[in-house]
């Protein structure tokens, strides 16, 4: 085939391209000529292998000949017992919400809260009355404003029979409070005597002692106690201090009004404390 100039002069035309067929030398002429197979086809062909080469037949595992493996069954979890199940209260329609629902007060809790009130009531009034400081004014008349010259006072305690007329009030004994020296006081005239209608009577004038908690009123033996159980020993407590300012009257009962010459001193005596606030040693005059 004759070779062309390349590239081609100028002025020709390029020639067309023609399929050709290569050309081989003798000695690399294949033997059989060469037909392309389609691509389905060559991807269906096997390749041939050698014999000794051929893949063996892929066996199942584990084979037969190996003893069959054998089977463990999984342990069976154990039940427990569930705990039983609450059984549900029938609640009535009357009864309201059920305990989950009621927010409000228990009875119980109702009842302690009563049970408190009543007592810090009560233990109020109690310290009202027997620790807060009593003070106030009182303005008794003087049953004995009327009553005859006392007669003359024995060594005994005892009397004679006074000059003024039968049937009218009688003076029995005085006296006028004097300070205790423990820094509480009082000051004061007492007279002792026996009403025109019999009554024995304890006439406190010109009144003043220092406000303190539940003030009494005591009849004692000794002339000057100085401690509380000289008060309280054979002492005759005769209530409470109407009032430590002005003129008070205080009721002496009839037996101890008969005897009233066992009785030295009129005091003033703080009953829950146990404290002497003032003596009036007692002077008789009249049986």
């Amino acid at each position: 085939m004759q070779q062309q100039q390349y590239p081609p002069q100028q002025g020709q035309g390029l020639p067309q391209a023609q399929p050709q067929q290569p050309v081989y030398p003798a000695s690399m002429q294949p033997a059989q000529q060469y037909q392309p197979y389609p691509a389905q086809m060559a991807a269906q062909q096997q390749p041939p292998y050698p014999a000794a080469q051929a893949p063996q037949q892929q066996q199942s595992y584990p084979p037969a000949s190996y003893p069959q493996q054998q089977q463990w069954a999984a342990p069976v979890q154990q039940q427990w017992p569930s705990a039983p199940a609450p059984t549900p209260t029938p609640q009535s329609s009357m009864s309201g919400p059920g305990p989950k629902a009621r927010k409000g007060l228990t009875p119980m809790k109702m009842a302690a809260i009563v049970m408190a009130v009543v007592i810090i009531g009560v233990g109020a009034l109690l310290g009202y009355k027997f620790f807060a400081p009593k003070s106030g004014t009182a303005n008794d008349s003087n049953p004995f404003a009327s009553a005859g010259t006392p007669g003359a006072t024995t060594t005994a305690g005892t009397t004679t029979a006074p000059t003024s007329g039968t049937g009218g009030p009688v003076v029995l004994a005085t006296g006028a409070f004097i300070d205790t020296g423990s820094g509480d006081h009082g000051s004061g005239n007492v007279t002792i005597g026996k009403t025109a209608d019999g009554k024995y009577v304890i006439h406190l004038d010109n009144l003043n002692v220092v406000a303190g908690p539940d003030l009494h009123v005591y009849l004692a033996t000794p002339a000057n106690p100085s401690s509380a159980d000289q008060v309280t020993n054979g002492g005759v407590d005769l209530g409470s201090l109407a009032a430590n300012q002005g003129s008070v009257n205080v009721d002496v009962p009839a037996d101890v009004g008969g005897n009233l010459s066992n009785y030295k001193s009129v005091v003033i005596y703080c009953k829950s404390f146990a404290v002497i606030f003032t003596v009036a040693p007692l002077t008789f005059q009249n049986a």
